[in-house]
């Protein structure tokens, strides 16, 4: 094989006819196989579906979940009013006030965007792709991972090298997971009907992968490809394109003179290598403040430090300290005092991230004539849950005396 020929003609296909990415659907046309997670550890639970209210009936396209409340899908997915669900269990509506952030380049719009949940799914982070190199290579471990259509049911069974799946209908779609090899990375441009211009990754539907070989059919628009790279599960591409509608060929390498060509369907994702620090940039950086409200959705006068946007006595600035939600009221959160024997046990819980925020324990032996300065007690943690530290301190008063306690929360932003 020449790998420059190779590339020349993927690129060369970009000029052609390709339509939007819509699910997978297998070289085997099973469509009870490989709906469990991959025994490899490929990511499984951080592909869900964006959808109406079921996910069965209503697939619109995949999400991908990427760390907290944010996911990337294609630009070409409607997300105004959805949910997405992450293998049927997890629900959560796409936040409205939040607009999505779509990747750009220099020469064109990329056909991809951020997003936001109203609630964290509480799902782990995956790692964006950085390495160009080896996310071209076929030796590179690479699984996709979609939540789309696939081979209609009344279709009948094929047993040839070459096959065509016919897609099925909304009953078919499903998160399944096929393998496949990354034929090469390729320029996206000049494609009728599709104003998108990137970097992206080309795969074949061919038979040499086996039964779990797998293709982009319905609903897959956003999907996942996972490949393993130096000792760790990465996200390197997002579908995108199909080479056909309403259905997937299954076919083979053939080499004439030197010349080889491919007779199965393309694939195309987005190539994440390329705009790996585009996505980190969009994410908001939840040890500012200003990332915090991005997160929150907070904006205009809800987005002052003094305000209080769920009255319930904590002020954003507090809230941002404590690691407590901003529009949920919850006053048990907050600082709390309790009796232990003599002495006075002050207790609050406060978030790992600001590194802006200062939370100090001052305290007065007279309100009503002496300022609070800070207290020379040493505050204890006495538990950490994620992001979150229990804290406390003790305070025993000599017998006849009085103190008071606070805390003071500043900010250097």
């Amino acid at each position: 094989m020449k790998p420059f020929s190779q590339l020349a003609a993927l690129t060369a296909f970009m000029a052609g006819v390709a339509l939007p990415a819509q699910a997978l659907i297998l070289y085997s046309g099973d469509n009870s196989a490989n709906q469990t997670a991959p025994a490899n550890g490929a990511p499984w639970e951080q592909v869900g579906s964006i959808c109406g209210s079921e996910p069965a009936s209503n697939g619109n396209g995949t999400a991908i979940h990427v760390r907290g409340k944010y996911f990337l899908t294609a630009n070409h997915v409607p997300t105004g009013e959805r949910l997405v669900t992450f293998d049927g269990e997890t629900y959560s509506l796409i936040d409205q006030n939040f607009t999505p952030v779509q990747i750009t380049t220099g020469t064109g719009s990329v056909d991809m965007k951020l997003c936001k949940l109203v609630d964290d799914p509480g799902l782990d982070d995956i790692v964006l792709n950085t390495n160009s190199m080896f996310d071209r290579s076929r030796s590179t471990t690479t699984v996709m991972i979609g939540y789309g259509m696939g081979r209609d049911p009344i279709q009948e069974d094929q047993t040839d090298t070459t096959r065509t799946w016919d897609w099925g209908s909304y009953p078919t779609i499903v998160k399944r997971w096929g393998t496949n090899e990354v034929e090469g990375a390729v320029s996206v441009a000049n494609v009728p009907d599709y104003n998108y211009t990137y970097n992206g990754l080309a795969i074949y539907a061919n038979n040499d992968a086996g039964d779990n070989e797998g293709a982009l059919a319905l609903s897959d628009s956003g999907s996942a490809l996972f490949q393993y790279i130096g000792g760790q599960w990465v996200l390197s591409g997002l579908a995108t394109l199909v080479q056909t509608s309403d259905s997937s060929t299954f076919g083979e390498y053939q080499t004439v003179e030197e010349e080889t060509t491919f007779t199965g369907d393309a694939n195309y994702y987005v190539r994440i290598s390329s705009y790996a620090s585009q996505i980190e940039a969009a994410l908001p950086d939840l040890s500012t403040y200003t990332g915090w409200l991005t997160d929150n959705s907070l904006s205009g006068a809800d987005a002052a430090s003094t305000a209080d946007p769920d009255a319930d006595g904590m002020t954003n600035l507090e809230e941002f300290a404590y690691g407590t939600n901003p529009v949920v009221a919850d006053a048990t959160l907050s600082p709390q005092t309790a009796l232990s024997g003599s002495s006075m046990v002050l207790s609050w819980q406060q978030s790992t991230l600001p590194e802006s925020v200062t939370i100090e324990v001052q305290e007065t032996d007279d309100l009503l004539n002496t300022a609070f300065s800070a207290s020379s007690l040493t505050p204890e943690q006495v538990g950490l849950d994620g992001d979150i530290a229990q804290m406390r301190v003790t305070l025993t008063p000599a017998i006849g005396a009085q103190t008071f306690l606070r805390l003071s929360v500043t900010t250097s932003e």
